[in-house]
């Protein structure tokens, strides 16, 4: 049985234990292309301004990628459908093709998509969790600088998918009405991703309701310290306002449809990144780094 075909055969009540399993499983944490494009959907870290210098998006606010377009807002409204792992790590030697056919030094590679932090994650270089070991390193004091930095800038990254609605201004500084569309949404697994999850756990573990249910409102929040970053205030718009009807279940398939061409895509790329010999190779370029003891 496919997964979409589970999901139309789900009720509320099954639908949501189904979530219950899925946000408990997260709490542990405590211890591109494709031709099923989604809306993009981000935080910014620098303040967007148009041609004269004036700002028309201020740090801090989310951005709504779609054909080419951003939209821009402080606050927006969500609703759930899932989410997801993967890991990416900014690469300065790789080549990225830009929209003109031109080519640029300076990538992201990422790795599949999984539904556990703990699942084995090949990357699209050949490499599993982008080269991060994925166990503890008991004695970190003892990798050289350049392998601790590299360990660091492979990020854990949660992906949310479901629907956005909101409303801002263009690129051109212009008001745009409301537009509600089907998005991933990429945040941070130690900040902003975990206070979503740990949200929308509270949802449906301690108030029984469906995380699909009801939409929330998202604001992002400024911590300050040795580095800026963005974390979110969440709160519940309404009680329960959905059902799980045809729009839910085909939003569903829609999702499921994106993640497995995402993971095919890479999937091709990491195997044709792979050694020789059928293993991964040490994208570090710290050949002693394969060695280290993580056990």
């Amino acid at each position: 049985m496919s997964i979409s075909t589970e999901i139309a055969t789900m009720d509320d009540a099954t639908m949501l234990a189904a979530f219950q399993a899925r946000f408990a499983d997260s709490e542990s944490d405590n211890n591109n292309t494709t031709s099923n494009s989604l809306g993009r959907l981000r935080i910014t870290r620098d303040n967007v301004e148009d041609m004269s210098g004036d700002i028309i998006s201020p740090a801090g606010s989310f951005c709504l990628y779609i054909n080419g377009d951003n939209i821009y807002a402080r606050t927006i409204k969500f609703r759930y459908y899932d989410h997801r792992w993967r890991y990416k790590r900014y690469d300065p030697g790789a080549d990225r093709k830009n929209k003109d056919g031109s080519v640029s030094k300076g990538s992201y590679i990422h790795s599949v998509l999984v539904e556990s932090e703990r699942d084995e994650a090949p990357s699209e270089d050949g490499s599993f969790q982008c080269g991060r070991p994925s166990e503890y390193i008991h004695d970190w004091n003892s990798l050289s600088k350049d392998r601790q930095e590299f360990i660091r800038s492979c990020r854990l990254m949660t992906i949310f998918y479901g629907e956005v609605s909101i409303v801002g201004v263009n690129q051109d500084g212009e008001e745009v009405d409301k537009v509600q569309i089907p998005v991933e949404f990429e945040l941070s697994s130690k900040t902003s991703g975990k206070s979503l999850r740990r949200f929308y756990h509270d949802m449906s573990s301690r108030r029984g309701l469906s995380p699909n249910g009801s939409d929330v409102t998202l604001k992002p929040k400024k911590i300050s310290g040795g580095v800026t970053y963005y974390d979110l205030d969440v709160s519940l718009l309404d009680d329960p306002a959905y059902k799980i009807d045809d729009h839910s279940k085909e939003a569903y398939t829609r999702f499921v449809d994106h993640i497995v061409q995402i993971n095919k895509w890479v999937m091709d790329k990491h195997n044709g990144n792979l050694a020789p010999s059928g293993v991964y190779k040490d994208v570090s370029g710290d050949v002693s780094a394969s060695f280290v003891d993580v056990s």
